[in-house]
C-alpha cells in the first residue's frame, strides 16, 4: 500500500530542528547540578514528582531544554505554513515519528499511532469493543481515575458490561500478584460459565486492563506475565502502561504481544505532554472502526492502512508533542541511554525510600520475596500519619500548600489499605539530599497535621 513520501524541504527542516539535541553535551554525572541544568526547573524548587504540578496522581514529566527547543523549532516551522505543514508535511512527520517508536518497542510502525494521552488511547479502546449485559471488564482497585471513568461510563446501562475489581492485597511481590490474578480469573469465569449455562446462552468475553506500573501507590506490576495469563485464559488484555516509557529498558511488545498497549511518551520518556501511544496488533485493528476524537483525512486513505489515518490529525491540536519524541528519545541516548538512566534512577529510589523511611520512623513498601521487584523509578514510603485522618480536601491542601510554599519540595501524598504514603519519583537530576529533604518537611508537614487533628 502506498505510503506517505517526506519532501525535499521537510527533510531540510527535520535537519535544522534536531540541532540542539545533535549539540547536547551529557553530564558529567546524574544527581548533580550538571543533570539539572538539562531541564528548565526552578532553582528554588526540589522536584521528586517528576514535573506533576497538583496532588492528582501520575506524573506530567518534565520537559529537556534539548527536547523543549527542538519542539519549538519545529512549532516555528509549522506556524509559517500552517496549511502547508498539516497538508503535505505532518503525516510524514508522523510517520518517521511513528518508526522511531516502532523501532523502540520493537514492533512494526503500522500497529503504532499517537494518541492525546493514554486516557483517551484507552476510551478510544474500550469504546470500539461490541459489548453486551453479559461480558466483564477486568480491572484492579489501584486503577487510574481517568481510566477508572471510562470503565463506570461504559459500564451504564441495561445492555453494558460488568465491572469486576481485582483487589491487590498485601504483602506485595510478583508471585502473589501472579497468583492472586490467576484466582480471581478463575472464580470469574466459574461463575461467569455457570451463569451462561443457566441462560442457555455462549460464554461472554472479559476483557483485563492490565497496569504495568500502578499510579498511587506506584508498583511496578508483573504485565507481562499476565498478559501470558490472559492470552492462555482467552481473555482480552488492554495496557495501560502509562509509565512505562522511560522506566522499563527493552520494551519488546511484539513478543509480550497484548491484545493493545498504550504508554505516555511525557511522564518519564521526555516527551512534550500529548504525546500518547497506542499499539494495536494487525489481528485487532479492525476493531477501532474510530478514534475517540475523529482524524481527519488529507489526502486520501490510500496513503496509508485505515487504522493508521484515523489518528495522523484530530483538528486544531498541537502537531508538534507526537513529533517531540523523536527529539526525546534521541536525547536519552545522547545522555547516556535508557539502562544508565533507569539504573541510577532505581537505585536512587531504593536507597531514597529506605532513608525516608528510616528518617520518619516507617516503612518502605517493597516485595519481602525479592526486594526491588515492585518498584521502577517510584518509590512508596509510609508517612507517619494515623489512618483515623481520613483524606479530604483540606488536609491535601495543607499538603499541597507547605510542600510547595513552605519547603519548596513536592511528592503526591495518598491514603491506601488504610495507611497514609507519599510516592516518590527518582530523576536523573534528583539525588540523596533530595529524599531526606522531603522526609524532613513531611515529617513536619504530618505533625502539624496531627496537632491540630485535622479530619
Amino acid at each position: 500500500m502506498p505510503r506517505f513520501q517526506l519532501p525535499p524541504a521537510a527533510k531540510k527542516a527535520d535537519d535544522t530542528i534536531l540541532l540542539p539535541i545533535l549539540d547536547a553535551t551529557p553530564p558529567k554525572a546524574f544527581g548533580t547540578g550538571d543533570a539539572r541544568s538539562l531541564f528548565m526547573l526552578d532553582d528554588e524548587y526540589t522536584n521528586l514528582n517528576h514535573g506533576e504540578l497538583s496532588l492528582s496522581t501520575g506524573s506530567f514529566g518534565s520537559v529537556p531544554k534539548a527536547v523543549h527547543e527542538a519542539s519549538e523549532l519545529l512549532s516555528r516551522h509549522f506556524e509559517c505554513n500552517p496549511d502547508r505543514y498539516i497538508r503535505e508535511e505532518h503525516p510524514a512527520r508522523v510517520d518517521a515519528a511513528r518508526a522511531v517508536v516502532a523501532e523502540h518497542l520493537r514492533v512494526d510502525q503500522d500497529t503504532c499511532v499517537f494518541v492525546p494521552s493514554v486516557a483517551a488511547g484507552m476510551a478510544t479502546v474500550l469504546r470500539n469493543f461490541s459489548w453486551t449485559a453479559r461480558d466483564v471488564i477486568v480491572c484492579s482497585d489501584v486503577i487510574y481515575d481517568t481510566i477508572s471513568s471510562s470503565v463506570k461510563e461504559i459500564c451504564q446501562g441495561d445492555n453494558s458490561p460488568h465491572r469486576s475489581i481485582f483487589k491487590l492485597q498485601l504483602p506485595l511481590s510478583h508471585s502473589s500478584i501472579i497468583e492472586q490474578f490467576k484466582q480471581h480469573l478463575n472464580s470469574l469465569r466459574t461463575e461467569m460459565e455457570a451463569t451462561s449455562v443457566k441462560a442457555g446462552t455462549p460464554p461472554a468475553k472479559i476483557v483485563v486492563i492490565i497496569e504495568s506500573i500502578t499510579s498511587s501507590p506506584g508498583i511496578l506490576m508483573p504485565w507481562q506475565e499476565m498478559v501470558r495469563i490472559c492470552r492462555d485464559e482467552n481473555v482480552w488484555s488492554v495496557v495501560d502502561a502509562a509509565h512505562s516509557l522511560g522506566q522499563e529498558v527493552d520494551l519488546d511488545i511484539g513478543v509480550v504481544d497484548p491484545d493493545f498497549w498504550l504508554t505516555d511518551g511525557a511522564k518519564w520518556g521526555y516527551a512534550k505532554r500529548g504525546c500518547g501511544i497506542l499499539y494495536v496488533p494487525y489481528r485487532n485493528q479492525d476493531m477501532i472502526t474510530s478514534a475517540y476524537l475523529p482524524g481527519l483525512i488529507f489526502g486520501g486513505p490510500e496513503l496509508s492502512t485505515r487504522f493508521v489515518w484515523q489518528f495522523y490529525w484530530s483538528g486544531l491540536s498541537d502537531p508538534v508533542p507526537p513529533i517531540s519524541i523523536t527529539f526525546a528519545l534521541k536525547f536519552r541516548q545522547q545522555i547516556g541511554g535508557d539502562k544508565m538512566i533507569q539504573k541510577y534512577c532505581h537505585e536512587l529510589a531504593m536507597s531514597g525510600g529506605r532513608r525516608m523511611a528510616q528518617i520518619m520512623n516507617t516503612t518502605m513498601l517493597d516485595s519481602a520475596e525479592n526486594s526491588g521487584e515492585v518498584v521502577a523509578n517510584m518509590v512508596n514510603v509510609e508517612l507517619p500519619l494515623s489512618h483515623t485522618i481520613r483524606p479530604s480536601g483540606e488536609v491535601y491542601h495543607l499538603f499541597s500548600q507547605e510542600l510547595f510554599e513552605t519547603h519548596k519540595v513536592f511528592a503526591t501524598c495518598f491514603v491506601w489499605q488504610d495507611k497514609w504514603w507519599t510516592r516518590v519519583s527518582a530523576q536523573i537530576y534528583n539525588q540523596m539530599d533530595d529524599f531526606e529533604r522531603l522526609a524532613r518537611a513531611l515529617l513536619e508537614i504530618c505533625r502539624k497535621i496531627a496537632k491540630d487533628r485535622i479530619v
